[in-house]
């Protein structure tokens, strides 16, 4: 993040962003990032700053329903990251931190946006936070209605969850058995090729008997065949020796 310059309360807010950008980058929680290392403009960590970053931290989920209920074209994890943590600041601070003004806490973080955001981000804020703004002042339970619907959500997506799980195990079941299946075709496979082994075997012979009884057959005609020749030329001889 860019470095500002800012005093009191706006520091602190300050303070709590990066905090809060911090955790989402690195994964951790903000209770996480609080305990170990981290950085921050203008330290230390101001009080506000950090019930701020601590606050927002534990509420994320609902916050984040709140917020994507108030947006009307972005989901909150399309959203730039700056935006973002900054909405879940500001919302936070609206709802949950009475000392402080919504038209003040809605002025300061939309100030922050234009310090670090986008030439679009303090517009796009502005209007999220007005909207929350107005269920605020129109009595709505929000924090409520989004608990509620995190509720539902998180059932949703476990029900999702179980039935892809279910549908792993099954395709598990289902490759398990194919393996049996190819385990059992390959335990028959040596019968098999043995049987077709003798089988080949067996007609090579059976082609070798035939060849064999062809050329017997032949031999035999063959034979025949100057007998009956000798036969004929005799009986040609016989005739003539008549006749004389």
């Amino acid at each position: 993040m860019a470095n500002k310059r800012f005093g009191g309360r706006t520091l602190a807010r300050s303070q709590a962003l990066q905090v809060l950008f911090q955790a989402e980058a690195t994964g951790k929680t903000v209770d996480e990032v609080l305990s170990g290392e981290y950085a921050i403009t203008d330290g230390p960590l101001d009080s506000f700053g950090e019930a701020d970053a601590r606050g927002a931290g534990e509420m994320l989920p609902v916050l984040d329903v709140i917020i994507s209920q108030a947006s009307t074209h972005w989901t909150v994890p399309r959203m730039p990251a700056v935006d973002r943590n900054i909405l879940r600041l500001a919302t936070y601070e609206m709802l949950e931190v009475d000392e402080v003004a919504v038209p003040i806490t809605i002025d300061e973080f939309v100030e922050l946006s234009k310090a670090y955001g986008t030439d679009e981000s303090s517009r796009f804020v502005n209007g999220v936070l007005g909207r929350i703004a107005d269920r605020i002042e129109a009595g709505e339970d929000v924090v409520g209605d989004a608990t509620r619907e995190r509720e539902r959500l998180d059932e949703e997506e476990r029900r999702r969850r179980e039935e892809a799980e279910r549908k792993l195990a099954k395709t598990d079941e289902n490759l398990l058995r194919v393996n049996d299946k190819i385990s059992e075709l390959e335990l028959q496979l040596g019968p098999l090729k043995k049987q077709a082994e003798t089988a080949e075997k067996y007609l090579a012979l059976r082609g070798e008997r035939r060849a064999a009884e062809v050329s017997v057959w032949a031999a035999s005609l063959a034979r025949l065949r100057d007998q009956l020749e000798t036969a004929a030329r005799d009986c040609a001889a016989a005739d003539a020796a008549l006749e004389q």
